[in-house]
């Protein structure tokens, strides 16, 4: 999705949702319910948590290639994994080949490792906390429209704690993002 795409659709999903709200709140002859007046920002939580799981398979995908690609072909790592020693698959003493055939497939595991290491770095790690900051957004959301419609008899703590829990990992990643140079989040901008 290009960036005007993403802009003018949250554009119009807050626009909706806001005259919803005005037209519940004012007093007009609106019989929805609240899940209705909040639906636009359901599909804006929706459509944001594809895009970050989209872009999650995306990243280690290309991580996963871009590590069996380097170096010495992938191809002849996997080929000879099943070569015993002496090579063939049940022979009794050790030879070239199978020395061989083993660093091969501990150069194969290591680029999976590698991989693996790629992924656990800050874009993918920014992927995640965005999910998880979506999702509490997206409970605090069901949970305070249970408490509108009157549903359910819940506490005001019950229905803020995903909010509160939402701030503290704000301000957890700005926290961090200040305070850590070497941080992707902050640094593209200065690069």
């Amino acid at each position: 999705m290009a960036v005007m795409h993403r802009a003018l659709m949250t554009w119009l999903l807050f626009t909706l949702f806001l005259i919803f709200i005005t037209l519940k709140l004012d007093g007009q002859n609106v019989v929805w319910s609240w899940f209705t007046i909040f639906s636009p920002m359901f599909i804006f939580d929706g459509v944001v948590m594809g895009l970050i799981i989209f872009k999650c398979i995306r990243k280690v995908r290309s991580n996963y290639r871009r590590s069996l690609t380097g170096g010495s072909g992938g191809a002849a790592a996997v080929s000879l994994t099943g070569v015993g020693s002496g090579g063939s698959l049940g022979g009794g003493g050790t030879s070239i080949l199978s020395g061989r055939a083993s660093r091969l497939r501990d150069r194969g595991r290591d680029r999976l490792e590698a991989a693996w290491n790629l992924t656990m770095r800050s874009p993918i790690q920014k992927h995640i906390w965005a999910a998880i900051c979506i999702a509490l957004k997206l409970t605090f959301e069901i949970l305070l429209c249970l408490k509108l419609e009157k549903s359910h008899q819940m506490s005001a703590f019950v229905v803020m704690s995903p909010f509160w829990m939402l701030m503290s990992a704000l301000l957890f990643l700005m926290l961090r993002n200040l305070y850590h140079k070497d941080s992707s989040y902050g640094s593209e901008s200065l690069r």
